[in-house]
């Protein structure tokens, strides 16, 4: 009888904890995850003044338009008067784009700069890879600068919603050993655009 007893009262308590599982499991819940929003556009389009100073390595320079980047054979090519000249970045110290030089925004459309005014909008994004910039249309200057894993969610979402209303233009191009570049740019007025 004693046996049976304790046969009951293990049983009870085996349902007892069975039932309490039950229920903790019936009223948990599974916390959604958040996911970063990966659609953050970390392509800013920018525009290349069509003509630059070249300042390379040895002390020597030359100017032209930027014609072509290739980030995978680390050259640059410059054009000027029909004549083309490809440099190694290495040979490259900087790239100066004129102030005076025309400006196309992603339309197309001709920017006019106006007065440089704007020096407290200057700023430099730092640390971009080679292949963190793409010419889009040479011709043009039109191309994108992609800060993915450059800057913090924020600051790219902050220079983006400043993308939506100017365009950033480039004023200088600074090459380092590491494989890395800093990239000065201004945005220019929404305003200041014609038809090209």
């Amino acid at each position: 009888m004693k046996k049976a007893l304790q046969l009951i009262a293990i049983a009870v308590l085996v349902g007892t904890v069975a039932t309490f599982n039950e229920k903790t499991r019936a009223n948990t819940y599974q916390i959604p995850t958040i996911k970063q929003n990966a659609s953050t556009n970390a392509l800013i389009p920018v525009a290349l003044p069509t003509l630059a100073d070249i300042s390379l390595k040895d002390s020597s320079s030359l100017s032209g338009q930027v014609s072509a980047f290739d980030p995978t054979n680390q050259t640059v090519q410059i054009s000027r008067s029909g004549n083309s000249r490809t440099l190694q970045i290495s040979q490259i110290q900087k790239i100066t784009f004129r102030r005076d030089a025309l400006v196309y925004d992603g339309d197309g459309k001709i920017v006019i700069r106006g007065e440089d005014r704007a020096t407290a909008f200057l700023s430099t994004w730092q640390g971009i890879p080679f292949n963190g910039l793409r010419l889009i249309n040479p011709n043009l200057g039109q191309a994108q600068v992609s800060l993915a894993g450059v800057m913090k969610p924020i600051q790219i979402r902050e220079i983006s919603s400043v993308a939506k209303k100017s365009i950033y233009v480039v004023n200088e191009i600074q090459f380092d050993s590491t494989g890395k570049m800093n990239i000065q740019v201004i945005p220019t007025d929404p305003k200041n655009n014609i038809r090209g």
